[in-house]
């Protein structure tokens, strides 16, 4: 069975786009603990405390301690891109690395698969520049 977005995603920014989602399904206002976020997200709760910090130093979550504490979204779901999330875990978009391991490969000294890749790589970088957290909400969700 292959792992979803095994070619472009790291772990982290799976996780990461998880986490939001689930934030981004919450009422406005509401806020939900890093355990009931880790769970809803289906992400280790040591590995959400890690995205979350870098979401909040981002300012796209306010987090709060306390008894009606936790995290929430700072900005409306449509006002939040995918990119944004992914800039925030610092995700590079704009890797040079080559995807099949050729160490040489870069535009100037191509692998085969190079122009496939690159075009796969910049509709991926355009996906996640017009697709917003409202967009991963279940159209079931109604305000």
């Amino acid at each position: 069975m292959l792992q979803s977005c095994w070619m472009i995603l790291t772990q982290t920014a799976e996780y990461a786009l998880r986490c939001m989602a689930a934030l981004a399904g919450l009422w406005p206002e509401e806020r939900v603990t890093a355990k009931n976020l880790a769970q809803a997200a289906s992400v280790p709760a040591a590995y959400t405390s890690k995205i979350m910090r870098k979401l909040v130093v981002a300012g796209l979550v306010d987090s709060s301690r306390g008894h009606h504490g936790g995290f929430l979204l700072t900005r409306d779901p449509t006002l939040i891109s995918l990119l944004e999330v992914l800039t925030a875990i610092e995700f590079d978009l704009e890797s040079c690395e080559c995807a099949f391991g050729v160490g040489l490969c870069d535009p100037t000294r191509p692998c085969e698969l190079h122009d496939g890749w690159s075009g796969l790589q910049r509709s991926f970088a355009e996906w996640a520049r017009t697709t917003n957290l409202a967009d991963t909400v279940p159209p079931t969700r109604t305000a």
